[in-house]
């Protein structure tokens, strides 16, 4: 759980989140409702209420096969397994 204020830049939720997990930050990405949330956002600009919650995706990085069964190419996926990225974040709101 974080607790921010409305006018927080979610790159400061980014980072924390990156640190406690143990991973770069470059290679998480936060969406909120399916949307990916930028750095430069606020809760207030999200719209965020308190206890709100968004989600943390590994960022998949590579290209489009042609194979059949091939990779989708630069989709974001939720990880199978620890190392971060794998649960929702709740975040507290305050004035």
């Amino acid at each position: 759980m974080f607790k921010i204020k409305k006018s927080t830049k979610m790159s400061k939720v980014f980072k924390a989140y990156a640190s406690r997990k143990g991973v770069e930050e470059g290679s998480l990405r936060f969406l909120l409702d399916g949307e990916r949330i930028s750095e430069t956002d606020t809760p207030k600009m999200l719209e965020l209420e308190d206890e709100d919650q968004i989600d943390c995706v590994l960022a998949q990085v590579g290209g489009a096969s042609d194979d059949e069964g091939g990779n989708d190419g630069g989709e974001d996926k939720k990880p199978e397994g620890g190392g971060g990225g794998n649960e929702p974040i709740t975040i507290r709101v305050s004035e």
